[in-house]
């Protein structure tokens, strides 16, 4: 950003490469247009394409006094339409179109230098049309256009295309034109709407409304690809301080979400969301004509993490009569609350399931493998990772409901507790964790909504932690000491854990206390450390304490991942072998490790 300036700029800079003299692209396609799916005869009117057959007698260059020079070139072994000194062009039908049956205009374009492309559909009048193609130079591009942003022209009598946006010097190529609908009228919901490249969500029509100054719907990089939802893009939603509570996004009507109706294989939805704030989230679906029940709202419970949050449409009723119309639109609320400042919510992975598509009631994964620490720097409850206080009684007779168990999930020994509603644990000796900082622990439920743990002194002197719940995944969570107000540190005693109503299930594990490293060992020489390293492809690798940035390279210098404000590395995106991590530090300070996924 060479210039003055009389505010701060954000610029984005990528992809810096060196080539050769003279080494650039080619002004025209190597390879042939993508080949369009199957598609029944019934489904898909073309004009012009190899894969389906053509409308007869169509005139691909009327003489409209164009500079423009069309001809016929074989790329890859497929026929391809090529607009040279391209100004406009006209494609004359013999006969006039009836699209009504259809619902979208497909095609695929390739430049090499073109800025400006618009595409018309005409009907007589003439009524006319445009829509403007996105441009990315050298590479095929394929366009799926609603035939609802063709809005005045009568698609029942279709007679002309029209392309224009050059200035006479450009040269474009065209391949599969053709309207096509999606077969039947029961053809969605199209799921998971997960907003990547090739997948639904990235190129729908998304409107956003209530939002004073309506901010677009942005589809954008995982800003924090870690925890449940490790997927490379999302949906930003800004949701302003002066819009309305219920300021929300919609999908195009019947095209983008595709038409259905409620069945047992599709009332549970689900969608995975990263928010600032704790505020409902409200999903409804809608019919052509506007109709729609009142949407259902759920919280989310945790801030600045992913979360998979559960809607059960299993008392939703479908359209109750023909004029009602078919459902076919998602809406979705963000933020649906009073803000007295700008949110931004992320949004993500939106599927349907059957009914009693339930997750799995224990989990699946050992508990996060806490780090290697100082003997002097840890009590450890109950852990394997640690030498434990001996003697300690998991289940003293209080008269509670639990029963207490110790499973083993994946090698690792993991207390359960079922038919929850409090329990304790007994302390052979009273601890002094004066010296401690902080308490950890893991838990993982798929049913409880309310837990908390509690430090016991003698008295008894007791003091709660309420613990968020982040159903079907182990949560991590480091108390500080500070939070037990009332309690004598020194005089431990006891744990307890309570909220529970005599059904749900927790699973518990890593219970232990620690402070910051007060000598250097062989353990923490002043750096962080991963681990497990080596590590298990597609498992996570921690980190001793919380950065500002992680970087992975692979040994040929190409960056791999990167996440911010975090603690752990996902490798599912990996392959296996050596990989170089960069970690900035909150202070500022920068290392390189060595990682090793096998």
């Amino acid at each position: 950003d060479f210039a003055p300036r009389t505010q701060d700029n954000i610029v984005y800079f990528d992809n810096i490469t060196f080539n050769a003299v003279d080494d650039e692209p080619s002004d025209g396609p190597t390879v042939a247009a993508p080949t369009p799916p199957a598609r029944d005869p019934d489904d898909v009117l073309s004009v012009f394409s190899d894969a389906y057959t053509d409308v007869a007698g169509t005139n691909f260059n009327p003489d409209w006094g164009q500079t423009t020079q069309v001809s016929f070139v074989d790329i890859d072994g497929n026929e391809t339409l090529k607009y040279a000194n391209f100004n406009y062009q006209g494609t004359e039908f013999a006969s006039a179109l009836n699209v009504t049956e259809m619902e979208t205009l497909h095609l695929d374009m390739w430049t090499a230098d073109a800025t400006s492309v618009n595409i018309f559909l005409i009907s007589p009048g003439p009524v006319e049309t445009a829509y403007a193609l996105p441009i990315t130079p050298n590479q095929w591009i394929s366009y799926d256009i609603p035939l609802t942003a063709f809005t005045g022209v009568n698609l029942a009598d279709v007679i002309q295309f029209k392309f224009d946006g050059g200035n006479g010097s450009q040269t474009i190529y065209l391949d599969n034109l053709y309207f096509y609908k999606e077969n039947g009228v029961v053809e969605g919901p199209r799921n998971p709407i997960d907003f990547e490249p090739g997948g639904f969500g990235a190129d729908w029509t998304w409107t956003v409304f209530e939002n004073e100054t309506n901010p677009p719907l942005e589809i954008i990089a995982n800003p924090d690809p870690n925890g449940i939802n490790t997927s490379a893009t999302v949906a930003k939603f800004t949701a302003k301080a002066d819009g309305n509570p219920y300021a929300g996004v919609e999908s195009l009507q019947g095209v983008d979400l595709g038409t259905f109706e409620w069945s047992d294989d599709n009332r549970i939805v689900k969608i995975h969301v990263w928010k600032p704030v704790i505020s409902d989230v409200g999903i409804k679906f809608a019919t052509e004509t506007g109709w729609a029940e009142l949407e259902l709202k759920v919280s989310n419970t945790v801030t600045n993490e992913w979360e998979e949050l559960t809607f059960d449409f299993s008392n939703a009723i479908n359209p109750p009569d023909p004029e009602n119309g078919t459902l076919g639109q998602i809406i979705i609320f963000p933020d649906f609350a009073d803000r007295n400042q700008d949110n931004i919510v992320y949004f993500d992975n939106i599927t349907f399931h059957p009914v009693g598509d339930t997750p799995s009631d224990e989990p699946e994964v050992a508990a996060p493998t806490p780090p290697a620490r100082n003997a002097e720097d840890v009590i450890s409850i109950f852990s394997e990772a640690y030498a434990n206080v001996t003697d300690t009684d998991f289940n003293p007779n209080w008269g509670q409901s639990t029963m207490v168990s110790i499973v083993e999930i994946e090698g690792n020994e993991t207390l359960k507790y079922t038919n929850f509603n409090y329990q304790g644990t007994q302390f052979a000796d009273p601890l002094n964790v004066t010296e401690m900082e902080t308490l950890h622990l893991d838990m993982w439920t798929a049913d409880a909504t309310s837990v908390n743990v509690f430090l016991v002194s003698t008295g008894p002197e007791e003091t709660p932690f309420a613990l968020s719940i982040t159903p079907n995944q182990w949560v991590s969570y480091d108390i500080p000491l500070s939070e037990f107000t009332g309690v004598d540190l020194a005089d431990v005693i006891q744990f307890k854990f309570d909220g529970g109503d005599g059904s749900p299930t927790i699973y518990l594990d890593n219970l232990y206390f620690y402070r910051a490293p007060t000598t250097v060992s062989e353990i923490e020489q002043n750096s962080l450390h991963l681990y497990p390293n080596p590590v298990k492809l597609g498992s996570q690798v921690r980190l001793s304490s919380f950065v500002d940035q992680i970087e992975v390279f692979d040994l040929t210098g190409k960056l791999i991942i990167s996440s911010r404000n975090t603690s752990m590395i996902n490798t599912d995106s990996m392959k296996s072998g050596i990989y170089m991590v960069r970690i900035h530090d909150l202070d500022g300070t920068i290392q390189m490790q060595k990682l090793v996924v096998n």
